[in-house]
């Protein structure tokens, strides 16, 4: 048993350190995301693609060109800054922030474009997500409105470093009469990632993150338990497992 926790230990450990140093870049040439637009007062619904393919200089900087894939038409250009990605549209002469992957919970970004102009985001929480054998960084995050000098939360919304938000590519916020919804991402034959990404378990990274780590825990036999890979197990299985969406150690 000493074995098998020193084992998850160091696993933990390297998997800390990956998940520290590394960030999924969010533009690579090639790299392709997919949406379904379904609009429940029209009947109006179909997929659409877009896909990164080519640069361009605005400014004197360096921006990845966006085109739908359908139509093989252009549609805007992204530039990508550290950890913060900016959209240059056709109807405007001011690049936009659409997102920064580098907050942390509890600061704020004050520069993201939103369809009514510039809006204070707060970072709510961060986690961690696992597709495949990547980890990705995963902010939930709310636009901040104020009014009569009260602040007040407004529009919640769920952002996936190298993926975007959970609607389109360009829409930091969902709102009202955008229908449209994440369904994947890949370049190439490689999958980057798809829906589930938004409603998935924390990954674990470190033994901190399982309820009291290195004592036994019991687990409630009428209640469906599985293993990190999404694994459906008894109760006799030994490990990390997930019950009631909590995490446990059961030796």
């Amino acid at each position: 048993m000493r074995r098998l926790l020193l084992l998850l230990f160091v696993i933990a450990i390297k998997m800390v350190a990956v998940a520290q140093d590394s960030y999924e870049p969010f533009l690579k040439e090639g790299k392709t995301w997919k949406y379904s637009h379904d609009n429940p007062f029209t009947g109006n619904s179909y997929m659409y693609s877009v896909v990164v393919r080519g640069d361009t200089v605005i400014n004197d900087l360096t921006y990845k060109k966006i085109y739908d894939v359908s139509s093989d038409a252009y549609q805007y250009a992204l530039r990508e800054d550290g950890k913060k990605v900016y959209g240059k549209f056709q109807n405007s002469d001011t690049p936009k922030l659409l997102y920064d992957f580098g907050k942390n919970a509890g600061e704020t970004v004050s520069e993201v474009t939103d369809k009514d102009g510039e809006t204070v985001v707060r970072v709510v929480s961060v986690d961690q997500v696992k597709y495949g054998d990547r980890l990705l960084r995963r902010m939930k995050v709310v636009e901040d409105y104020l009014e009569n000098d009260e602040v007040y939360d407004s529009n919640y919304s769920t952002w996936i470093e190298g993926i975007g938000s959970e609607c389109d590519l360009t829409c930091p916020f969902r709102y009202d009469g955008n229908y449209n919804n994440f369904n994947s991402c890949w370049i190439s034959d490689e999958v980057l990632g798809d829906i589930t990404l938004f409603s998935a378990p924390t990954a674990i990274t470190s033994i901190k993150d399982i309820p009291n780590a290195g004592h036994r825990r019991s687990v409630n036999s009428d209640t469906p338990i599985y293993n990190l890979a999404g694994q459906k197990v008894n109760v006799s299985y030994k490990g990390i497992v997930i019950q009631n969406g909590k995490k446990k150690l059961v030796k």
